[in-house]
């Protein structure tokens, strides 16, 4: 089970391709530190999670797994319109 309390910059492992859609990695950390939204889901039988939130301004949405006491990302690109709307709805007022 994942602590997200206790994930911060030192807790977060990063694969090449985190960084293909131009997420920095100050934006992951922020993310992690106040994501609004996580799914559980698996993949080839690992445990994954989608995780979206807003950080620096942009809505971000980013796939990792616990690794160890790490998460490692995988993926990430902004959000889309629907999880923007979405976080808009729900945590803005």
């Amino acid at each position: 089970m994942v602590n997200w309390d206790t994930i911060n910059s030192g807790g977060l492992e990063y694969a090449l391709r985190a960084f293909k859609h131009g997420i920095r990695k100050q934006e992951y950390e922020e993310l992690f530190r106040h994501p609004f939204y996580k799914k559980k889901f698996k993949y080839k039988g690992e445990l994954r999670y989608i995780i979206v939130g807003k950080a620096f301004g942009r809505y971000i949405l980013a796939i990792a797994t616990p690794r160890k006491d790490k998460i490692r990302i995988f993926s990430g690109r902004e959000a889309s319109e629907e999880h923007k709307t979405f976080y808009r709805s729900k945590y803005q007022k």
